[in-house]
């Protein structure tokens, strides 16, 4: 799991001991393969860009091609995951991939880097120890009320 920049910036967000990793994987499945190979290009592979292998795995990819996506590292290839920004499979696609891969006893290994959600956590003076993150928010107007509504109730019977 690979955290991608938060916007298309050059990569000093990355930490270096993320180029490593990503310098020498084959095998990467994007949200979208496009910008993935334009996320290895800014931050620099060991590997010519043709010889690398994206699959799309976005918010349209059907469950049934999870264990498609997945083959290649049951066959013993590392591969990585990447988000269009931030941290894969936080309000991102990418958590059911991960729930099989767990399931098919695979190793997970989480690269640090920037998260929109945990740098908005620290910036809005909230305590750290007790929120909750219910993923994006409807962006028509009647369902975002009805959502803050149901979110609102939530929270009181929580308290």
């Amino acid at each position: 799991m690979v955290p991608n920049t938060l916007g298309g910036e050059i990569p000093t967000s990355i930490p270096s001991g993320n180029t490593a990793v990503i310098e020498r994987l084959k095998y990467w499945i994007a949200e979208d393969p496009k910008s993935g190979r334009a996320f290895l290009k800014r931050v620099g592979t060991a590997l010519p860009l043709q010889s690398i292998r994206i699959e799309r795995l976005d918010k349209n990819t059907p469950q049934s091609s999870l264990p498609v996506l997945l083959a290649p590292i049951l066959a013993g290839e590392d591969a990585g995951l990447l988000s269009e920004a931030g941290c894969p499979a936080v309000a991102d696609p990418g958590s059911a991939l991960i729930r099989l891969a767990h399931a098919n006893a695979v190793r997970v290994h989480p690269l640090v880097g920037p998260s929109s959600l945990i740098l908005a956590l620290m910036a809005s003076g909230l305590e750290g120890q007790r929120f909750s993150f219910h993923g994006y928010l409807p962006v028509a107007e009647a369902a975002l009320e009805a959502k803050l509504r149901l979110l609102e109730l939530e929270s009181r019977k929580n308290c």
